[in-house]
């Protein structure tokens, strides 16, 4: 797949969509098209005109990127008689079509220093076919594109979104670790931060409680990451990811 690296190109040399239209003559319904992904193409013509108004090389522009899947979480019942979650995660195409598969989790939560920790274990994974794991395998041998993060984001938003735990607020941590997965050989450790629910509300303390969520600005400055959207009054959200 080619991606069209138009907002990153025109931020990156500062300059706007409205300027850009007035320089090439491009529409700007056009190049909001190209810039947020919902072209269907780019027309050479096109192409060198904003490759001479932003003077820019074309790898600057255009990036060869793998297929465009949207990740999602589904949460099953809590096991009563431990500490596990399982969840099923899930990769769409563009062309509805799914994979996916059952994770189990084990959280635990825990004070360190006056400091609230959350921390989410990886325990198991299940397939449903052979050909669930071949992408699956496709996707985590992706080491640079940090796959497992956006992951690991998806449980840990939900978790916070649907578990309340008293006393979490900006200074806590939320420890996701992936020991003993297979597919990988080293252990994997991430750390995702706190940030308000809504950026525009200010936080509300009622019992040692803080209204707060992993931070999407966090996500969304990592490789490969096309879109977030997470709707915090529903506790819903699903992540644009490439995969090659």
């Amino acid at each position: 797949m080619i991606k069209v690296n138009l907002k990153q190109l025109l931020k990156k040399k500062g300059m706007s969509m409205t300027e850009l239209h007035e320089k090439t003559g491009v529409s700007q319904n056009a190049l909001s098209l190209m810039a947020n992904g919902k072209s269907n193409g780019i027309q050479f013509n096109t192409l060198d005109k904003i490759l001479k108004a932003t003077n820019a090389s074309l790898d600057e522009v255009l990036e060869h990127t793998g297929e465009l899947y949207t990740l999602f979480v589904e949460r099953e019942e809590k096991n009563k008689k431990s500490d596990s979650i399982n969840y099923k995660i899930t990769a769409r195409n563009p062309n509805n079509e799914e994979v996916s598969w059952k994770f189990t989790f084990y959280v635990t939560h825990y004070i360190q220093n006056t400091r609230h920790i959350i921390q989410i274990s990886y325990s198991s994974y299940e397939l449903d076919s052979k050909y669930d794991e071949l992408f699956m395998k496709n996707v985590f041998q992706q080491r640079d594109s940090k796959v497992l993060v956006p992951f690991s984001y998806l449980v840990a938003y939900d978790l916070i979104n649907h578990i309340q735990i008293e006393g979490l607020n900006l200074n806590s941590l939320v420890l996701f670790t992936w020991y003993g997965f297979v597919l990988f050989e080293d252990e994997e450790v991430y750390k995702i931060p706190l940030a308000p629910r809504d950026d525009n509300v200010e936080l509300e303390f009622n019992e040692n409680y803080f209204d707060v969520l992993p931070n999407v600005r966090y996500l969304e400055s990592l490789p490969n990451i096309e879109a977030v959207r997470c709707k915090p009054q529903i506790g819903y959200c699903e992540i644009d990811i490439y995969v090659n």
